[in-house]
């Protein structure tokens, strides 16, 4: 049931630098071409914040719409679309109160989909405030459940959530309880129910973008801070324990402003942030990538300018150790704004940009790789018809596997062990990536909740750097299964969840 699949790194090692030599003839690698684009939404006004491929190969997007009654007010209510995996729309729904109501991120779970946002959104502001929002929702798109979090005084609200596979999930965005804005951070069961919140931040303003799994089971966080670092706002990371303990917090700018709207975990524990930082150029904002190892310290950084503004808003780590970022750019001569990608290889070089531009405002909010390698991006899409407003649509573009030949420019060992699986959750098939920072005797073997062994890779003798299995599902049925990676001087385990 594996199929085996040499590491890159170790390809090289075989085949010689004579392959390297080759890199010097490859002058422009190409982006991923467009299969579709759609579009989605109501009469008004409607833009999408996330996206999540679904078991049955289609995808689920959400965000948030207006309609003749809200959009003079801007009083949005949360707008969920399910659609198959042609772009064809299957169903919608909405869900809202008096005042504005958004959801900005969106998981697949085994019977359905929870979403978490805000509920009585600014602007404008109601008379009480903003709440953190989690809508859970079954497969056809029918309520389970609604909470609010905190009921007590002050405001909150999520920008992110993220499964931690042993059944809680962690949410992050920005509370104010106190004097201060901060950095929040809630872990909740799968009832919704709050395990524990935290508020990390000091006597100024921070807010969290986004937030990952670390490779040990905690979670981190970033997005930016003015009270820590070295100028007006920096990027900030911060590492937080399953007990909610801050461990550790780096900060990343220049004295402008710099901002970490997006993460995603690396090949060897480390830390890919995603953003822009107004202090590279003399006017616009920079797209900028910094690249960190496990413990959040810095390994290098990529400005990525354009000719005007240029800003990152999702990351999608690749097996190759580099990254693939999407967001807004303003192109000159548009009087607009385009959906933008960039490819950077594991030094951080730049391989491949591009922008895709609709009417007149444009951008990416969110970018998944899929099952088949390919990727998914969504954003907002639409017309500048009045002085004050922007009208337009959830948009959807569907994109070919990324096949540009990228080769290591030194030993891109990791550091430490670490065990990631995607697709996570899979149907058919699943890649179980590993590194490992030295040579041992390593094996794989695949559990149910029984403990009883379903599948298994024999150990052998595995050099270091980057390795992968693809695990096929084959007669298994829906539910947890745990992977299991083991080597002559430690084991790491982690939970992968199989969707028919």
């Amino acid at each position: 049931m594996y199929a085996r699949i040499p590491s890159l790194f170790n390809l090289l090692k075989r085949v010689g630098f004579a392959v390297l030599f080759c890199v010097q003839f490859i002058a422009h690698a190409q982006p991923p071409d467009t299969l579709w684009t759609r579009r989605y939404g109501n009469e008004f006004h409607d833009l999408a914040h996330s996206v999540a491929q679904t078991p049955d190969g289609g995808f689920i997007i959400a965000g948030e719409t207006w309609d003749a009654d809200t959009f003079e007010t801007r009083n949005a209510d949360a707008y969920v679309v399910k659609i198959d995996s042609l772009g064809n729309e299957q169903w919608s729904r909405r869900w809202g109160g008096e005042y504005s109501d958004r959801t900005n991120k969106i998981i697949v779970l085994e019977d359905g989909y929870l979403a978490a946002g805000a509920y009585g959104f600014f602007p404008p502001s109601p008379p009480q405030p903003s709440l953190g929002w989690l809508l859970r929702f079954d497969l056809q798109g029918d309520t389970l459940w609604t909470r609010v979090i905190p009921e007590d005084n002050g405001y909150s609200w999520f920008e992110d959530i993220v499964a931690t596979g042993d059944g809680y999930v962690i949410g992050v965005g920005e509370s104010n309880f106190s004097s201060s804005r901060d950095l929040w951070v809630v872990k909740l069961d799968m009832a919704g129910n709050t395990i524990w919140a935290r508020s990390f931040g000091g006597s100024s303003w921070e807010h969290g973008w986004a937030v990952t799994q670390a490779s040990d089971g905690g979670s981190v966080a970033c997005g930016y801070t003015s009270s820590f670092g070295a100028g007006s706002y920096d990027m900030w990371l911060i590492k937080v324990s399953q007990d909610g303990d801050s461990l550790w917090s780096r900060t990343f700018g220049f004295g402008g402003l710099e901002e970490a709207r997006a993460i995603a975990l690396a090949p060897d524990g480390g830390f890919f942030l995603g953003g822009y930082s107004s202090s590279l150029s003399q006017t616009y904002d920079d797209a900028w990538i910094v690249r960190t190892d496990s413990l959040g310290n810095y390994v290098w950084d990529k400005d990525l300018a354009g000719e005007f503004q240029l800003g990152i808003e999702a990351l999608v780590a690749t097996e190759d150790g580099g990254v693939i970022a999407a967001g807004r750019d303003d192109p000159a001569g548009t009087n607009g704004q385009a959906l933008y990608m960039a490819k950077v290889d594991s030094a951080g070089d730049s391989v491949w940009a591009r922008s895709w531009f609709q009417d007149w405002y444009s951008y990416g909010r969110d970018l998944i790789q899929l099952a088949d390698g390919g990727f998914a991006a969504v954003g907002g899409a639409g017309q500048h018809s009045d002085p004050t407003y922007t009208t337009g649509d959830m948009w959807f573009i569907r994109l070919s596997p990324d096949l540009s030949p990228v080769f290591p420019t030194g030993p891109y060992l990791p550091t430490e062990i670490a065990l990631t699986a995607y697709p996570n959750p899979f149907n058919a098939q699943a890649t179980i990536q590993f590194s490992l920072p030295r040579t041992t005797l390593t094996g794989i073997t695949m559990y149910d909740v029984l403990g009883r062994v379903v599948q298994e890779f024999p150990a052998e003798m595995l050099q270091a750097g980057q390795h992968q299995i693809r695990i096929d599902a084959g007669d298994l049925a829906s539910g947890s299964y745990w992977v299991k990676l083991s080597t002559q001087n430690s084991a790491q385990t982690m939970r992968v969840l199989l969707l028919r």
